[in-house]
C-alpha cells in the first residue's frame, strides 16, 4: 500500500508479476481513502506479511491506530513490519529530510506518540526489533562507535527501527 503515484514509479521499474514471491501493490491516499475499503476485497484467514515502509511517518497518530486495528480485523493471521520512529527521533535527527520531503510536498506527522506504540494500542505485540541506525554502522554505511550507540545516543540507536509485530494476546 503506498500512495498512487508512488507504486506506478515502482512498478514501472519492478513489476510485481516479475517478484519472486506472490505481491500485491495497493494504491491508496490516506488522506481520502478508507483503507478498510482498499483492503477488504483481500481479507481472509491465509498468513499474510504486512509490509508498511516509509509510511507511518506521514500518518497522523489516529490513522496509525486504525490502520492496525483494520490489518487486525481483515487479516488474523498476520505479522506487521513497520519502520517506527520516537518523537525525540524525529525531531533531533530527522529535520534535513523532513525539508527535503516538504519541497517535494510530503509531510512528515506532527508525531505526539512512539509509532510502535500506537500500533501497540491498536492491537499487536512487538516480537522482535532492528535498530535502523545500528544496522547501517554495523554495514559501515554510518561510522559511529557502537560504544557511543549503547551510551550516549541510545535515542539515536533506537528511535528509529523495523517492528515486527503480531496480534497481541
Amino acid at each position: 500500500m503506498d500512495d498512487p503515484g508512488l507504486l506506478a514509479y515502482k512498478e514501472a521499474r519492478l513489476p510485481a508479476a516479475e517478484a519472486p514471491n506472490p505481491l500485491t501493490r495497493i494504491p491508496v491516499d490516506f488522506a481520502t481513502e478508507r483503507v478498510r475499503d482498499r483492503l477488504a476485497p483481500l481479507a481472509g484467514d491465509d498468513p499474510v506479511i504486512i509490509v508498511l515502509e516509509g509510511v507511518l511517518m506521514y500518518l497522523p497518530d489516529e490513522v496509525v491506530v486504525e490502520l492496525g486495528r483494520t490489518f487486525l480485523d481483515l487479516f488474523p493471521h498476520h505479522q506487521l513490519v513497520a519502520d517506527v520512529q520516537s518523537p525525540k527521533f524525529r525531531h533531533r535527527y530527522s529535520g534535513p529530510i523532513a525539508q527535503e520531503l516538504e519541497k517535494l510536498g510530503a509531510h512528515f506527522a506532527d508525531r505526539r506518540e512512539h509509532t510502535g506504540a500506537l500500533l501497540q494500542r491498536a492491537g499487536y505485540r512487538r516480537i522482535a526489533t532492528t535498530s535502523v541506525i545500528a544496522r547501517a554502522v554495523d554495514a559501515g554505511t554510518v561510522r559511529i562507535p557502537r560504544w557511543l550507540l549503547a551510551t550516549f545516543l541510545r535515542e539515536l540507536r533506537d528511535g528509529y527501527a523495523i517492528w515486527q509485530l503480531a496480534r497481541a494476546g
